[in-house]
């Protein structure tokens, strides 16, 4: 393991919301840690896009993205968008905990935070499909609740032409708070996780989270941040 903890985020899935968190995430470790090597490799979200659905091809590209050129020591690996975590088993496969997947940090959160009830699921439909925070909620003896499939579909063309290759602005925000306020009543829903991180983005920069809302990119920030911290005082304690 190297001195100073070697991070490596992959951005350009959603360029801004990348940037943002890798921006986030600078601010943090230089306030928090002496010493820390933050790398960011890119990948085209053109290239993603059409293959959302096939985990391995994913996969792929991403491990490519990743270690192109390859890298020694890497301590942490943050990849700030959650369609892709559907190719957690073959990213986990690679890096091992060094991977941290963006559904079990935001699961860490609901934890700590002690929520329960019901939770209205926002994402696109890969995420959605992929089971992967039904299935943690249940193991959690959480009830989760999905978008009819006519309204997921909505949200896909607003996620990936509004917000991913379209320009953000406070009407998106005012659209995302309609959405969640019909159908928290219409699902009786306690908590909304925003399982898309173009959506934490929307929220964070327009406004901020509420008290309702389970942010998944603030999760990701933070159980990365969390990690560093036990792996350099586990660096402290094999010195001494």
């Amino acid at each position: 393991m190297s001195i100073a903890p070697t991070i490596i985020v992959l951005t350009g899935l959603g360029k801004k919301t990348g940037d943002f968190f890798v921006s986030r995430l600078r601010t943090s470790l230089t306030f928090q840690f002496s010493r820390t090597n933050l790398l960011t490799r890119t990948v085209n979200a053109k290239d993603i896009i059409p293959v959302l659905k096939d985990s391995k091809l994913i996969s792929q590209i991403v491990i490519q993205s990743l270690l192109s050129p390859n890298i020694e020591n890497i301590d942490l690996v943050l990849i700030p968008c959650n369609s892709v975590h559907i190719a957690n088993p073959y990213l986990k496969q690679t890096f091992g905990d060094c991977f941290i997947p963006i559904d079990n940090a935001t699961l860490s959160l609901i934890k700590h935070d002690k929520r329960h009830g019901r939770f209205l699921i926002l994402g696109t439909s890969t995420t959605v499909e992929s089971c992967m925070y039904q299935d943690a909620l249940q193991r959690l003896g959480c009830e989760s609740v999905v978008l009819t499939p006519d309204i997921q579909a909505s949200l896909d063309d607003f996620i990936f032409e509004e917000l991913v290759m379209g320009e953000m602005n406070t009407s998106h925000l005012h659209t995302l708070r309609e959405l969640e306020s019909s159908y928290m009543k219409l699902l009786g829903a306690d908590h909304v996780i925003l399982a898309c991180t173009e959506l934490c983005y929307l929220v964070q920069v327009f406004s901020t989270p509420l008290p309702f809302e389970v942010d998944s990119l603030q999760a990701l920030h933070d159980a990365g941040i969390e990690r560093l911290h036990t792996l350099l005082g586990d660096r402290q304690n094999h010195a001494n």
